[in-house]
């Protein structure tokens, strides 16, 4: 029958290192004899967790049965340390932040805690291993064999009766954020069969190959990759053709409106994707590509459909191609345009490497590099080299608009074109400050260089009102990045990016909790010292008969020192105290009893 779990948590530590073991915080093992539904709600854990498989919440699943019904885990938090052990022999076993359960749909959870797989053949995931993962955050750092910021399944489940296929998923994240740290020999920073409206934040570093988002994808869509994404060959267990990584997805039938921010090396190095087996559209790549061997803006070999594509970063490699490296036998690239520089050791092209088949309605700057290096048998259809000028008067691009000012080549400053409102990504024009940035307890004297992110600091209001080229206005409140603590004209201001725009905010530290204060009494007076406290200009007293309720403010004070005098003789009363600057008020500390003599 139908279970539910709920409002539990856990603080202790679990520790199983034999080989067959199975561990979780809250939920280890879920089974039932005939169709159901567990539901797992408002649940946290918060201790260490050691087993070959192991989860913060649900680890475990009847799969004979999960398919007509299975487990829900929504509104969970993993703060505690996950771990499998050092175990002999090819043992896979799986850590995840929330949930090892494949059948599991994992909804508005949270990981906090740090996580590390069994390197020989394990798997870890930030959040699970499951058919469904929406919105959803890991905040946690992930390393194994196999390493996935977000969902650990990138396939599709299959289950048959009678010889007939009666039941298909396929692994879906949506909605999804990942802020941690991935790293392994085959990694991502989302990951899923279907990927939709996910960001990447945390740098990806893989031994073989490393993705953005996910390894391999049926649809990625509307999804965005700001962090570093590093492969390096070590191993020689693997083909060298294995050897990869691309700023959103190695390999996939259909990528729509996706960019890469993020700077993108490897022994081959794509902006967008590896391999493109379908259609490639609406994306554009913003981040430098570096590669040993292959490298391009866009899609490493293209076996279908670029187009209304773009890039603005610096590619280089051995090869490097603006839009595609290699435009393969059946692959069409239309309505595509590259500015950043190409620097190929041996072969460059502004638009393609190789082309064998068709390149349509697609340029570049006339700074980056010839069109095409090595046209093979295939047609190239207008494609050239244009001036900045030229660039501005093209009118053939119906899905994008022209914007001056927006990337360098070099030294010169040039135009770019951008998606046009009329596209699903309409270009950003301008971005200001709603409100200041509010920073609770942090000093200048404490963090002179720290880059200031929402992992390592309390950022605790911010909002940016963005305005966009098809008249739209919006407030963000996430999906931004923060640069370094600067004093501007004798202020404390921090620069704030967000989609290739600037802008500058006053930075207000909201004062620190009054730590220690001291009550000494004497006749009918109270004498009141406050210890200096972070942020503070001024403090408020408060006093009450009672110790629960009724205090009132009976005071400002400008210095570390007070007298509450004219007190009735053998009464007790109770104090608190908070630090102020401004309008910002910091948190009341602990609260104090004084007892007048007679």
């Amino acid at each position: 029958s139908d279970s539910q779990i709920e409002n539990c948590s856990f603080d202790g530590n679990i520790k199983n290192d034999t080989s067959t073991s199975n561990a979780a915080g809250i939920v280890c093992s879920v089974s039932a004899k005939k169709p159901s539904v567990t539901v797992v709600n408002h649940c946290i854990n918060n201790g260490d967790v050691t087993a070959k498989n192991c989860a913060g919440i649900v680890e475990g699943e009847a799969k004979a049965k999960a398919y007509f019904g299975g487990i829900q885990v929504e509104k969970c938090n993993n703060t505690g340390n996950l771990s499998s052990p050092e175990l002999k022999g090819n043992l896979s076993g799986r850590v995840s932040g929330i949930t090892n359960s494949s059948f599991a749909s994992v909804t508005n959870c949270v990981n906090k805690g740090n996580l590390v797989a069994d390197y020989i053949n394990g798997r870890g995931s930030g959040i699970a291993f499951s058919r469904s993962v929406v919105d959803c955050e890991n905040d946690g750092d992930v390393v194994g064999c196999y390493a996935f910021g977000i969902n650990g399944d990138f396939g599709r489940s299959q289950v048959f009766h009678g010889g007939k296929l009666i039941w298909e998923m396929f692994a879906k994240t949506s909605g999804s954020i990942n802020r941690g740290a991935i790293k392994g020999d085959i990694c991502d920073g989302i990951g899923g069969y279907e990927a939709i409206k996910c960001t990447n934040y945390g740098p990806v570093s893989a031994v073989v190959s490393a993705a953005g988002i996910t390894q391999e994808a049926r649809t990625v869509s509307d999804c965005k990759n700001y962090g570093k994404v590093h492969q390096d060959k070590k191993d020689s267990n693997y083909q060298s053709s294995s050897y990869k990584a691309a700023g959103i997805a190695l390999t996939a039938t259909t990528v729509d409106s996706c960019y890469n921010y993020g700077n993108v090396t490897g022994t081959r190095a794509y902006g967008i994707i590896d391999t493109n087996k379908g259609a490639v559209t609406l994306s554009y790549n913003a981040g430098a590509i570096k590669a040993e061997k292959n490298a391009a803006g866009i899609a490493g070999t293209n076996k279908d459909l670029v187009e209304n594509c773009y890039n603005v970063g610096t590619v280089a490699g051995a090869t490097a191609g603006g839009i595609v490296n290699t435009n393969d036998n059946y692959g069409v690239v239309s309505s595509c345009y590259n500015v950043g520089a190409m620097l190929g050791s041996k072969l460059s092209a502004g638009i393609a490497v190789v082309n064998a088949n068709n390149v349509v309605n697609s340029y570049y700057f006339n700074g980056t590099n010839c069109g095409v290096g090595n046209n093979e048998s295939g047609a190239v259809d207008a494609t050239k080299a244009l001036s900045n000028e030229q660039l501005a008067k093209r009118n053939s691009y119906k899905a994008f608009e022209f914007a001056p000012a927006d990337a360098t080549v070099g030294a010169q400053s040039v135009g770019v074109w951008v998606m046009s409102p009329k596209s699903k990504m309409p270009r950003l024009v301008s971005m200001s400050n709603k409100e200041e940035v509010y920073i609770k307890g942090i000093t200048l004297k404490k963090h002179p260089t720290k880059s200031v992110i929402g992992k390592s600091f309390d950022i605790d209001a911010i909002s940016l009102t963005v305005k966009y080229s098809n008249g739209k206005k919006t407030n963000i409140s996430k999906g931004f990045k923060f640069g370094k603590y600067k004093k501007i004209g004798g202020k404390r201001k921090v620069k704030v990016y967000y989609a290739g725009k600037t802008v500058v905010f006053n930075t207000v530290f909201l004062p620190d909790k009054v730590r220690e204060a001291t009550f000494i009494t004497k006749g009918k007076t109270v004498r009141v010292t406050i210890k200096k406290t972070s942020g503070a200009k001024k403090y408020e007293l408060y006093r009450s008969a009672k110790k629960a309720s009724g205090f009132k403010k009976i005071a400002t004070i400008k210095g570390l020192k007070y007298k509450d005098r004219k007190l009735a003789a053998k009464k007790v009363y109770y104090y608190k105290v908070r630090a102020i600057n401004g309008k910002y008020k910091g948190a009341f500390g602990k609260t104090y009893k004084v007892k007048l003599a007679s």
